[in-house]
């Protein structure tokens, strides 16, 4: 008798191999180190658009006012007409502010310190400074070149040494 086919012996080695390789993959990719790679790539890209529409909005005559507290994208709105976490009105160049894509939440970011996920606002009338906490080890470089005073901090914005935090 001639039977054609796999023993089950066979078919789980095979499926055991593919195991072993597809975890390998997996540990090798790393996943939630590509996520906070992501999640950053969005927080720069954010800071950005942010600072262009506060500069774009000081070159049309728009007057900065200063911050008693900090805008906060945890607690402030989206809103970008002056009453949301910025409180210039940027509408003009930003149909909504941007938040933190892990708005209000912890985290342990690039300098191994937990965080809440948020994007700061500053402004002594005359500067402005925006902030935010970075999540990926890769950016860590990133934080002591912005120029800014804060060793966990990412900063950007017009004030000389960023100092208004």
């Amino acid at each position: 008798m001639n039977r054609k086919g796999f023993t089950l012996v066979e078919l789980l080695v095979v499926v055991a191999i593919m195991g072993i390789l597809m975890a390998a993959v997996v540990l090798a990719i790393n996943p939630a180190a590509m996520m906070a790679k992501s999640r950053d790539a969005t927080r720069l890209s954010d800071m950005v658009s942010v600072r262009q529409a506060l500069d774009f909005a000081v070159a049309d005559g728009l007057e900065l006012t200063a911050t008693v507290t900090a805008g906060d994208s945890a607690t402030g709105t989206r809103v970008s007409t002056g009453s949301g976490w910025v409180n210039v009105d940027v509408s003009k160049y930003l149909s909504t502010l941007p938040i933190d894509p892990r708005n209000g939440t912890t985290f342990v970011d690039a300098a191994n310190n937990s965080v809440t996920g948020r994007y700061l606002y500053f402004s002594d009338g005359s500067a402005y400074e925006l902030n935010c906490y970075l999540e990926s080890a890769d950016n860590l470089s990133r934080y002591t070149g912005d120029g800014g005073n804060a060793a966990a901090l990412y900063e950007v914005g017009t004030d000389p040494g960023l100092d208004l935090m």
